[in-house]
């Protein structure tokens, strides 16, 4: 477990350019040491924006929806996750939980 920006912040909107793109290299670094089977991101809002950050457009289109991705990092396939911050209204506790047991189910696909 990681996060891409190391800093407390009130709401994603504060998060600066640089610091997505910062917190990317960290990442991508660790992906390809640790060569991990899946890379879980946590915020669908949050995996959009670090796309906008790096000026590229996610493997399958612009619609991002939680569960297994198109783009793969150092092979490593890459999940969303939708973030379960009390501040996000866009899922129900039941998404969530699906989306988190689809994760468990891909991970033990894997391993």
């Amino acid at each position: 477990m990681t996060n891409l920006v190391a800093r407390p912040t009130p709401g994603i909107d504060t998060l600066t350019p640089l610091e997505y793109q910062e917190g990317w290299t960290i990442l991508e670094r660790k992906i390809e040491r640790f060569r991990p089977a899946i890379v879980a991101f946590v915020g669908v809002t949050m995996y959009r924006a670090l796309w906008r950050v790096l000026e590229q457009t996610p493997p399958g289109g612009a619609v991002i929806k939680p569960g297994i991705q198109k783009a793969t990092v150092h092979g490593a396939r890459l999940f969303v996750l939708p973030n379960p911050s009390g501040r996000n209204a866009h899922f129900s506790y039941d998404d969530m939980l699906a989306a988190f047991r689809a994760l468990a189910r891909a991970s033990a696909r894997i391993h």
